[in-house]
């Protein structure tokens, strides 16, 4: 199968920051190069596309997600790629329908392949440098464009791309200094002043793009396409302006202005919160991105099934009765790999999941609609927002729930104007990392007014699960402290019981020469953000002292196989077990001496806590939350700092936890009765109750 060639291939990703080779020295390892070279050796390159060709190319990709389409789809696209392997347009296509089978950056370099085949390709630089700075973080792009670009370029189709770049990096303000010098230069052309218009249309700045536009025209007066866009921006001025005059297009961002103008009709609306003393809880619907492997999305799935036990079984949380129904609305379950990961867990608890993809828009009436009086302005929002916003807001209103809890910042964006024109009495959203102004490349401009505007409405709650995240949205909303409510995470005592294959693995590690007693390990995806190569650097700087100390690594991501080499390069294979994706962490965390997590970035680390109801010690950066996950000193080690961390510092504070039998069970008892006192299902259960009620 092609797609499934290509899917096992990529399982195999280089890590992004060592420069891919070319030529001979790289192989072929994904099915869109291997088509590519196919076509070649055929004969077949500088052979023109024709549009028919390229149409149906177009329409097998529109197609791609059709149920038992996706194999024969995919081949019949690579059969294109091979019969025009000069034409990039297919190649785009072809990795599109490859990317939207991996997961995030897992094609990042594929992507780089596909540049350095099209260099003068603007669009696929810059889908390209996206990919990179997805996968690798933004420092990396920085890194990329100081590579490229050691000053700011004098010729105009580098300085467009230059633009671009920085456009991806959110760098605004030196995209507009850019911009200024490109509009200066004498040969700039009439194409890439069309380029940057339409940068600050996607961008939102209407009337900016109009004044470009407006410029350009001038300096290009027989270029067709700058007339069109003039007119095309005039018209969505003027309807803007004539149906929405309270609108000030000059100060924001045409999403951000039309979203505050929303927010002034859902302000003027809401009703004062009810001071009603009834003590139980009704319909709760919890809304959320997808059911897909991670962290959040475990909580959001045990969230809903400890308030589904508490209906079956007629128990009180924090003093209400819970009396439901439980219903859980995702946007897909098929938009990522394993999306519906959690799905099972949530059908044996009888939850009813719904994709709200597939809802009708407007409830399938618009004229009775309650987004009807809205319905002109949706077309102006990002698609994320007005797509949430006609598909929920009649669902949240025939539903009629007590309570709506939405998860994460992206489902946040997407939901909560429909929950708040469906004027859904409770509303809570929960946060889980630090706010997007900290998270550039998760920044989006609607968030602000979104959260400031919504906290001060009667009804509307935010959570986080630490109080360093806790602390940090309420620093950046100027809003008290405690209008952020805290729920920790929930964690079940993992199952020591291992399946045939975890202990065939063990007893097989077990005979490996350097057997120990102390074994150092970690579950993690394998990713930037966990460093998992610093976290072998550290394995090897313990192995210099303790030549008999063993080290498990569970998990898997996009840097496994670049650990795996590490390690194979210091010649100590024997001392590391990589078990990969498992079920049976919990039997793995018993054959554990100390816990070693060394994340850039956190909210609060199921690992650490999964490690200490195991009884295990931890060592840990102080990312996000970690610091509220152990006791610094007695049931683990917090680290200086999670930016610059020093190898032999680390390896040092997991040496500290190398203890002899009577004091480490003396530890282990302390963790573990930590954990569990902080961190019971039953215990995040209740606080979000009292998130729902008080």
């Amino acid at each position: 199968m092609w797609l499934q060639t290509s899917l096992k291939a990529l399982s195999r990703l280089r890590e992004v920051q060592v420069p891919a080779t070319s030529g001979d020295d790289r192989q072929a390892d994904d099915a869109i190069t291997a088509a590519v070279d196919r076509g070649i050796l055929l004969g077949n390159k500088g052979r023109r596309l024709p549009p028919d060709e390229y149409d149906r190319a177009r329409t097998l990709l529109d197609r791609f997600d059709e149920p038992g389409q996706t194999d024969a789809i995919y081949r019949a696209i690579l059969e294109l790629v091979s019969d025009y392997p000069s034409d990039p347009r297919l190649q785009v296509i072809a990795l599109r329908c490859l990317e939207a089978q991996l997961p995030a950056g897992g094609a990042a370099e594929i992507w780089q392949r596909l540049h350095e085949r099209f260099p003068k390709s603007q669009s696929i630089a810059v889908n390209s440098f996206r990919r990179a700075i997805r996968f690798s973080g933004y420092e990396r792009g920085w890194d990329l464009i100081r590579d490229e670009f050691p000053s700011t370029p004098d010729e105009p189709a580098a300085l467009l791309l230059f633009i671009s770049l920085l456009e991806e990096l959110k760098d605004f303000q030196s995209v507009d200094i850019c911009v200024d010098k490109l509009l200066e230069m004498p040969d700039s052309t009439a194409t890439q002043l069309h380029a940057v218009v339409a940068l600050y249309k996607r961008r939102g700045s209407l009337f900016y793009a109009a004044e470009l536009a407006k410029m350009a025209l001038l300096r290009f007066p027989n270029h067709l396409p700058f007339g069109e866009l003039q007119l095309k921006l005039s018209r969505e001025i003027s309807a803007i302006v004539a149906g929405f005059p309270e609108v000030d297009l000059s100060r924001d961002r045409i999403s951000v202005a039309l979203v505050r103008l929303i927010l002034d009709k859902v302000v003027r609306k809401r009703s004062p919160e009810d001071e009603s003393t009834s003590r139980f809880v009704g319909r709760i619907i919890l809304v959320g991105g997808s059911l897909g492997v991670g962290g959040a999305e475990r909580q959001f799935a045990a969230t809903a099934v400890a308030l589904q036990d508490a209906i079956d079984k007629g128990t009180r949380l924090a003093g209400f009765d819970i009396l439901g129904p439980v219903d859980v609305v995702c946007r897909s379950l098929q938009s990522r790999r394993d999306g519906d990961f959690f799905l099972a867990e949530l059908e044996r608890a009888g939850i009813s999941v719904d994709e709200y993809v597939n809802f009708p828009d407007y409830g399938g009436r618009i004229r009775r609609s309650a987004v009807a009086d809205i319905d002109p302005i949706l077309k102006y929002l990002p698609n994320d927002i007005a797509e949430g916003t006609r598909k929920l807001t009649d669902v949240f209103r025939n539903r009629a729930p007590q309570v709506i809890h939405i998860w994460q910042d992206g489902a946040i964006i997407s939901c909560l104007l429909a929950a708040l024109i469906a004027e859904v009495p409770r509303i809570v959203l929960s946060v889980r990392t630090l706010p997007s102004i900290d998270r550039l490349d998760r920044y989006r401009p609607e968030y602000e007014i979104l959260y400031a505007t919504a906290l001060n409405l009667p009804g509307v709650r935010l959570v986080a699960n630490s109080a360093v995240v806790a602390k940090r949205y309420a620093d950046w909303l100027n809003v008290d402290p405690k209008r952020v409510g805290l729920i920790h995470n929930g964690v079940r005592v993992q199952s020591t019981t291992g399946d045939a294959a975890s202990v065939a693995l063990a007893e097989k590690f077990g005979v490996f020469e350097g057997h120990s007693d102390f074994v150092v390990g970690t579950v993690m995806r394998f990713d930037r953000n966990k460093r998992p190569l610093l976290w072998v650097e550290v394995a090897l700087a313990i192995l210099n002292r303790q030549p008999a100390a063993r080290f498990v690594l569970i998990g898997e991501g996009p840097l496994f196989d670049s650990a795996r080499e590490l390690v194979s390069r210091s010649g100590r294979e024997g001392s590391f077990l990589f078990t990969g994706r498992t079920d049976c962490v919990g039997f793995w965390l018993k054959r554990m001496s100390v816990f070693l997590l060394l994340s850039l970035h956190e909210s609060l680390p199921n690992g650490l806590i999964e490690a200490q109801l195991a009884g295990l010690p931890v060592v840990s950066t102080p990312a996000g939350g970690a610091a509220e996950t152990f006791i610094d000193g007695e049931t683990g080690t917090l680290l200086d700092d999670s930016e610059q961390v020093d190898v032999t510092e680390v390896a040092d504070a997991v040496f500290r936890w190398r203890l002899d039998p009577d004091t480490a069970n003396s530890v282990a008892r302390l963790a573990a009765e930590t954990a569990r006192t902080r961190f019971s299902i039953g215990a995040m259960a209740e606080a979000t109750v009292v998130a729902y009620t008080d």
